[in-house]
């Protein structure tokens, strides 16, 4: 078979739509044990795992092939930790578990889990583990396929918001606590192949012709 410059720089393009599709849907590292950012400190979501969900399969906190708007409950223990001893009496702070964007937009609800509502009144410049819990979130797929991630974030409000997204962790880096998979999002490997696929049979017809 003889590959023309067009056929080439087809072949390179499937090839690397292939691997920017699967970038977009999975750029977090998934881990059990993730440190998230707060002012002052950290919260940690450590033994973090997905204790039940109405369809697909579960390997500890990850979830693949789950239905459109499935539920699906999500559970980890979390301490709230002081790290640099500010002290900002008049400061609320709420921290939650939630879903980091896109999910919500794309169906995921609720937005979050509030975790903890507090001041720096509570611990003034002691350092290191002021509180701690165990969360059981039961929530709703996102109602279009993709792979989605859920991990932590905070707000310096009065009370808890709704519209509060999550954010990936410091520690690993760029990592969050549970990941779930709306229907099946193929691997680049097979998307890859399929392109090569295609363009075979694109080469075979014109070659007929």
């Amino acid at each position: 078979m003889t590959f023309t410059k067009k056929t080439v720089s087809g072949l390179l393009s499937l090839i690397g739509a292939a691997v920017l599709l699967q970038g977009s849907a999975s750029a977090a590292v998934v881990a059990q044990d993730v440190k998230y950012g707060y002012v002052h400190g950290y919260i940690e979501f450590y033994n973090a795992k997905i204790s039940s969900a109405s369809s697909g399969t579960i390997a500890n906190n990850v979830l693949t092939g789950a239905a459109a708007g499935s539920s699906v409950t999500l559970s980890a223990d979390w301490r709230l930790v002081e790290t640099d001893g500010g002290y900002c009496p008049s400061c609320m702070i709420q921290v939650y578990a939630a879903w980091i964007a896109p999910a919500a937009d794309k169906g995921a609800s609720p937005t979050n889990l509030g975790l903890r509502s507090f001041n720096d009144m509570e611990h003034g410049n002691s350092l290191g583990e002021f509180d701690s819990g165990h969360f059981d979130w039961d929530v709703i797929a996102p109602g279009t396929a993709g792979t989605y991630f859920i991990g932590a974030s905070s707000t310096l409000d009065f009370s808890f918001q709704s519209w509060a997204q999550g954010g990936y962790g410091f520690s690993p880096d760029q990592a969050a606590s549970f990941q779930v998979t709306v229907g099946d999002v193929p691997e680049p490997a097979s998307l890859a192949l399929a392109g090569l696929g295609l363009l075979g049979l694109s080469v075979a017809r014109r070659r007929k012709a």
